[in-house]
């Protein structure tokens, strides 16, 4: 149940094959982004990464900060998501982006990736969700992600913005 007041987002369905989401990962070692993502700056950091999807020998990537809006069937409120000191993957054919769950939680992001499903050793039923500043953000299904596209000029002047992690390295 939604915080009363509070934007709300709940995705039921299975993303398309080439449809650009952001999966929330434990076992990534950074958040990494590309299709659905806005490129705002390059920090001029760079990092060096061994990725699945490229390759099994490391790669040096760009960090920046980029953006997205949450695209869901169901949203009261849109929303922009930020995610700094994110390693850029510039292959096109990416179309899974990753938000690191520690790297989240070190900004007071708060993540329940346990499907609704299960129980935890509590004996609560997970929630599946991502509360940042009072935004709530639900998903059900086995896999933890969200839908999202890259913000338009409407999304900017229109849109809740909030950042997922912090801008110090």
């Amino acid at each position: 149940m939604p915080i009363p007041n509070q934007p709300y987002m709940y995705t039921d369905k299975s993303p398309e094959a080439n449809e650009p989401v952001l999966i929330i990962d434990s076992s990534a070692d950074i958040s990494c982004v590309r299709k659905g993502f806005r490129i705002l700056f390059y920090t001029g950091e760079i990092t060096s990464l061994g990725v699945a999807f490229s390759s099994t020998e490391p790669h040096t990537f760009n960090i920046v900060t980029a953006a997205a809006v949450i695209n869901a069937t169901r949203l009261s409120t849109p929303i922009i998501i930020i995610i700094n000191q994110a390693a850029y993957i510039p292959n096109d054919d990416q179309y899974e982006s990753l938000l690191h769950n520690n790297q989240a939680c070190h900004h007071n992001v708060i993540i329940n990736d346990l499907a609704c499903c299960y129980v935890n050793s509590h004996r609560c039923y997970g929630k599946q969700s991502i509360e940042i500043h009072g935004h709530i953000v639900r998903h059900d299904g086995l896999k933890c992600f969200l839908t999202i596209r890259e913000p338009t000029d409407f999304d900017w002047n229109h849109c809740h913005v909030v950042k997922l992690t912090s801008p110090l390295p």
